[in-house]
């Protein structure tokens, strides 16, 4: 099901199978090969669906860091940050100090980005 999931923009379904004891340790580490771009494609629907098709912004203050690091299954904001600004996304601040994605940009940063590219340092297993 998880190849099902990725290709219907349902990350949330890859992360949980991936956690999941039906995934053996050496299969996840094998998967990992595709985690940015699988992290890339969740960012593209994310400003897409915002953004709506009249290219109005629908809300800008919804994803907070920490709900993207779940949503990007990252272990720590401060990874999910630097992927984050590495595709040139920016985070704004709300009242009370919580940092959420910014979605005021006219043109998707991500669509001058590549999936190939890795803007965050790869895990090794040991």
């Amino acid at each position: 099901t998880a190849p099902f999931s990725i290709a219907q923009g349902n990350s949330g379904a890859f992360w949980k199978l991936l956690k999941s004891k039906a995934v053996s340790y050496t299969m996840s580490c094998i998967a990992e090969v595709h985690f940015s771009q699988i992290r890339y494609m969740t960012l593209q629907n994310l400003w897409e669906s915002h953004k709506g098709p009249s290219g109005q912004q629908i809300r800008n203050q919804e994803w907070t860091l920490h709900e993207l690091t779940d949503a990007l299954a990252f272990d720590d904001d401060d990874e999910t940050l630097e992927f984050c600004q590495g595709y040139g996304l920016e985070f704004k601040k709300r009242p009370g100090g919580i940092h959420h994605l910014d979605f005021t940009s006219q043109v998707s940063p991500l669509d001058r980005a590549f999936p190939h590219v890795r803007p965050h340092r790869p895990r090794f297993y040991i």
